[in-house]
Formats: C-alpha cells, structure tokens, sequence
C-alpha cells in the first residue's frame, strides 16, 4: 500500500476493494472535511452548468485518500472508474444546498 494524506484518527476511515484480474486492491478515504466538501463542490459542474462527476471525485482522492494499492496509478482507467465513485461524497452537499 502506498500512503498519500495523514491519516487523521477522528475522522471516520471507508476501505473499498475492488476486484482486477481475480486479485483484490484496495484504497482507504477518511471522511472529507468540510473545506475539501466544498473544493469538490467547487468542481462539480463545469463552465457550461454541466455535471462533472469524474473532477469533483479526483478532488476527494486528492485531499481525502490515505492509502491505495500501486495499481491505481499504474493504470488511469482504474482511477477514473474510482474518482467517479468518490463523487458520491460531493453529491449530498450539492443536494442539500439545492433544497434550501
């Protein structure tokens, strides 16, 4: 496992596994902060008002990844496909802010 951010032991840790090959890998997200909520926000639709799933998921791997397996960054397709997942962390905010 290769590390990326300080891990921060108050914040709540999700391990994700998937599956390549009929091998496991896996990558750990602690929970995003408000501040890095709010800088995936930021890019969650683009210029043209259009959703941008993929960039707001990369700003959550970039700030909020602690540890990951090398083959994410050996092959890019793997982390488009997870920074596209990661998204869902910037949605609800999104949402929420929507609703009011």
């Amino acid at each position: 496992m290769k590390e990326k951010v300080l891990r921060i032991e108050s914040r709540k840790l999700h391990k994700f596994i998937f599956t390549l090959d009929g091998k496991d890998h896996e990558y750990h997200i602690q929970e995003p902060t408000f501040e890095q909520l709010i800088a995936a926000n930021d890019v969650l639709y683009d210029n043209t008002g259009n959703l941008n799933l993929m960039r707001a998921g990369k700003v959550i791997w970039e700030l909020c990844c602690v540890s990951y397996d090398e083959i994410i960054e050996n092959e890019p397709k793997i982390l488009m496909t997870i920074c596209n997942k990661l998204s869902a962390f910037a949605l609800p905010l999104d949402i929420e802010i929507k609703k009011k």
